[in-house]
């Protein structure tokens, strides 16, 4: 008899597990992708873009970093707006 309540449980267990993992595979809202970092959207990218370039510590170490030719970080800059297909596995 225990056998069964335990198998009863286990196979309950597993239900549970399975529709869980079911929601958390749902298609969610696809963001917004600059290369390969993503954002929830535009405006949010922009946003903390902005708060970024705002802070003086950030401006103080890109401006020291930039300007040893040999430490130099960037070299060109290239902006790419990628939305997910409908075929995505994003979507």
């Amino acid at each position: 008899m225990l056998k069964w309540r335990v198998l009863a449980v286990v196979g309950l267990s597993c239900g549970v597990a399975g529709v869980a993992w079911g929601y958390a595979q749902r298609a969610s809202d696809p963001g917004f992708f600059e290369y390969m970092r993503g954002y929830p959207s535009r405006d949010a990218r922009d946003a903390r873009l902005a708060a970024a370039h705002a802070d003086p510590e950030f401006r103080e170490v890109v401006t020291a970093v930039e300007r040893d030719p040999d430490a130099r970080l960037i070299e060109s800059v290239q902006s790419l707006d990628l939305i997910p297909t409908d075929y995505s596995a994003l979507r």
